[in-house]
């Protein structure tokens, strides 16, 4: 029979430990009911001043009001949003540092034979911000006023069109590649680094064709120096209404979109990518941030908005680029960072 003293010094040690479990427990709840306690950062893999940017901050500002913590938007650009998704991959878990992702995020895989992260598994989906069409245009004086009579030129003339696109494996890119396979046409792809030039070249005449984001489209078409063909949705867009589809220029089925949306470290507490969530969500939702975005060419996502609805959209898109860049025999090169 164990004496008194022996009793008494175990009950003691159960006690502490008993103690110290429950503090690993209740810990990580009281932070998570915190959340936020301190600035949370937005990384945006491109430059100030763009779409991706400007909406960003249209919810950072919001979700600042809301929490009464700055929330700070910080350009991370470079390698097709590489650079933005390694420094989340290696942040904390804990919920304050967010990835501004695109299509692109998804894309990467099939065009780099390594990255130095699993854009899936490495992350896990907070929000889908809104979806943003596409749209392809050309100078004024290009000869088809739609893509159906630019699929007759390029089935006439094979290899006579040129396209351009801001850069090699983007959703632009590959909206261009899908046309082509489905319509049975072959056009040549020439990669630019960034909108300006590409536009330029365009309006130029040097370059026949561009497909890119509706956003900085539009005003040059407003202003009469690039000519609208086809937005790349299912439907038109709300953008620009008398610019018809692609599905219903000759190509039914025909839905290719560009997207924001935010992820975190796979490892983040859920009851925080929750709260996330929960907040944006209702932020999206709000008749004056809706009306921003609209401005700016994105149509805010209000319906089914969940972690796992967004990462169905990803790992089904990073399904059909795979197949698409397989398909086209796309070279895949090594990845920019290791």
């Amino acid at each position: 029979m164990l004496n008194r003293q022996t009793q008494s010094h175990r009950r003691s040690v159960l006690a502490s430990f008993c103690c110290a479990a429950l503090a690993v427990f209740v810990q990580p709840a009281v932070a998570q009911q915190d959340y936020p306690s301190k600035p949370v950062r937005f990384i945006v893999p491109f430059t100030p001043g763009g779409g991706t940017d400007i909406i960003t901050r249209i919810v950072a500002q919001r979700l600042s009001d809301t929490w009464g913590k700055p929330v700070v938007v910080e350009n991370k650009p470079g390698t097709g949003g590489i650079i933005a998704s390694q420094l989340v991959a290696n942040a904390p878990p804990d919920g304050y540092t967010l990835n501004v992702i695109t299509p692109v995020n998804v894309i990467n895989p099939s065009l780099y034979t390594k990255l130095p992260f699993d854009p899936l598994n490495d992350f896990t989906a907070v929000a889908l911000m809104n979806r943003l069409q596409l749209i392809i245009v050309s100078a004024p004086g290009f000869g088809p006023n739609n893509v159906r009579e630019l699929i007759a030129l390029a089935k006439a003339k094979p290899g006579t069109v040129n396209f351009a696109s801001t850069g090699a494996g983007g959703a632009a890119h590959l909206s261009m590649e899908l046309l082509k396979k489905q319509a049975g046409i072959d056009m040549t792809h020439i990669p630019y680094k960034g909108s300006a030039p590409a536009y330029s070249d365009v309006m130029g005449g040097q370059v026949q064709i561009l497909s890119n984001n509706i956003i900085s489209s539009m005003p040059l078409i407003k202003g009469g120096k690039l000519k609208a063909l086809a937005v790349t949705g299912a439907i038109r867009s709300v953008i620009a209404p008398d610019v018809p589809s692609v599905a219903e220029s000759g190509l039914p089925g025909f839905d290719v979109t560009s997207w924001f949306g935010l992820t975190v470290h796979a490892k983040t507490p859920r009851a925080i990518i929750d709260r996330l969530n929960r907040d944006i969500v209702k932020i999206l939702q709000e008749p004056a941030v809706r009306e921003k975005m609209i401005e700016q060419g994105a149509e805010p996502v209000t319906g089914l908005n969940t972690p796992a609805a967004f990462d169905q959209i990803m790992r089904y898109e990073m399904k059909m680029w795979s197949d698409l860049i397989r398909s086209s025999g796309i070279r895949q090169e090594a990845a920019p960072l290791q």
